[in-house]
């Protein structure tokens, strides 16, 4: 456990992506939750964000006798469980 010295807690990191139509968003992972933030409407203090949560997929459990999914398996399913571009 990381102690506060300075009155801040730092909650989550978000990465800022460019979706492959060229808009700008941000994901991260928040405990069990998928983070994703969309640009919003200016407001008359600046830049806003939409944020939304999404549950994580669970991880399947590997029993004896199963085996571990293959690298190209296991990217296809990366990619399949990725927030949808705006």
């Amino acid at each position: 456990m990381t102690v506060v010295t300075t009155g801040k807690l730092l909650l989550m990191t978000l990465t800022q992506r460019v979706s492959s139509k060229g808009n700008e968003y941000m994901q991260g992972i928040l405990g069990g939750l998928n983070v994703v933030a969309f640009r919003g409407e200016p407001s008359e203090w600046g830049e806003t964000w939409n944020v939304y949560l999404q549950e994580r997929a669970p991880k399947p459990v590997q029993g004896h006798g199963q085996q571990r999914p293959s690298a190209r398996s296991q990217a296809a399913a990366d990619l399949f469980n990725r927030p949808l571009d705006r």
